[in-house]
C-alpha cells in the first residue's frame, strides 16, 4: 500500500482580558470562534458573539463578566454594541435586515427594521443611550455613518459614502463619531454633520479602540503578534504608546487584536484568531 501525510486544521478564535492589576489573562471565548463586539465602560463585560459550530445556524450572542465567569446568552445573532449602562445590547439577526434590542435584565427585545441595509456589525450607543451610531451601506451604494434613534425611525447619514466598513466609536460628549475615513486613517466625524476632524498621527493600520474619558484622545491599536495600543490626543496629533499586548501561546496564531480599550485606559481586550494543525501519517492506504 501507498503512505500519505494527512493534516488537521483546528481554527479558533477567542477573546483575552488585560485587567487592571492583574498579570494572568482570562480568555473570554465560551466556544469555538468568539468575536469581541464591545467593552462595558467599567471594563467589567464583554458583549460577545459566536459564529462558528459552537454558536449555531443562527449565531449566538453573550454577554461575559471579563473575570472569566460564565456567559449568559442574550439570543440569535451577532453583537453590535452595549449601551453605556451596560442596560441593553445591541445586536442584529444574522440572516435578517434588522437590528434588535435586547435588554440584558428583564424585559422584552424591540426589533429596528432596516429594509435597504447590506447590515454590518460596526455600532456605538451615544452616552444618553437614546441613539446609536453604525456603519452600514445601501446596496449600490458607498459605506456611511448613519445615527439611529433606539425608539425607531428612518437611520440619518451624517457622512458622504465611501467609508471603511469597520469600528465606529462615539465621543463621551455625543458631538463626535470616530470612525475609518476613505482614506484607511481614523477621523472624527461631526454628529451634527460637516467637515470630519482629522487625526494628524493616524496611520493606516490603526483600528479603533475607543475613547478616553474626557474625548480628548483616541485609543488607538494594531494587529501583529503583539498588539500595539497607542493613544492619540485629537487636539494636537501627539500619539503616544500605551503597551503592547501579548500573552497567548505564540503556537498557531494567525493574528492578535485589535483592541478594545476603557476610558480610563485600565482594562483591555484583544481577540485572537489560531490555526493548529495535527499531521498524521496514514500507512498502508489501498
Amino acid at each position: 500500500g501507498s503512505n500519505a501525510l494527512v493534516t488537521e486544521d483546528d481554527y479558533r478564535a477567542g477573546v483575552l482580558a488585560f485587567l487592571r492589576g492583574q498579570s494572568s489573562t482570562p480568555d473570554l471565548g465560551w466556544f469555538d470562534w468568539s468575536n469581541d463586539r464591545s467593552l462595558s465602560e467599567d471594563g467589567k463585560l464583554v458583549l460577545l458573539d459566536e459564529t462558528g459550530e459552537g454558536g449555531g445556524a443562527k449565531g449566538s450572542v453573550y454577554l461575559r463578566p471579563t473575570d472569566g465567569s460564565p456567559a449568559v446568552r442574550l439570543g440569535d445573532g451577532v453583537g453590535v454594541a452595549l449601551s453605556r449602562d451596560g442596560a441593553w445590547a445591541l445586536t442584529r439577526s444574522q440572516n435578517e435586515r434588522r437590528f434588535v434590542l435586547v435588554p440584558v435584565g428583564a424585559g422584552q427585545p424591540r426589533e429596528l427594521p432596516l429594509d435597504s441595509f447590506d447590515i454590518t456589525t460596526y455600532g456605538a450607543f451615544f452616552p444618553d443611550g437614546s441613539r446609536f451610531a453604525f456603519v452600514d451601506a445601501q446596496p449600490g451604494h458607498g459605506a456611511r455613518l448613519y445615527v439611529q434613534a433606539v425608539s425607531g425611525g428612518p437611520a440619518t447619514p451624517i457622512t458622504a459614502e465611501g467609508l471603511n466598513v469597520d469600528r465606529c466609536f462615539v465621543s463621551p460628549d455625543g458631538r463626535y463619531v470616530a470612525a475609518l475615513g476613505p482614506d484607511q486613517r481614523i477621523h472624527l466625524y461631526p454628529t451634527s454633520g460637516g467637515a470630519p476632524v482629522d487625526l494628524a498621527s493616524s496611520e493606516p493600520g490603526d483600528t479603533l479602540s475607543g475613547f478616553n474619558a474626557d474625548g480628548t484622545g483616541v485609543y488607538v491599536s494594531q494587529l501583529g503578534s503583539r498588539c500595539r495600543v497607542d493613544l492619540i490626543d485629537v487636539a494636537s496629533g501627539r500619539r503616544t504608546h500605551v503597551r503592547d499586548l501579548a500573552g497567548i501561546d505564540a503556537a498557531g496564531v494567525a493574528k492578535f487584536g485589535p483592541a478594545r480599550v476603557t476610558p480610563d485606559g485600565q482594562t483591555m481586550i484583544a481577540g485572537y484568531g489560531r490555526i493548529l494543525s495535527t499531521l498524521y501519517r496514514v500507512t498502508n492506504l489501498r
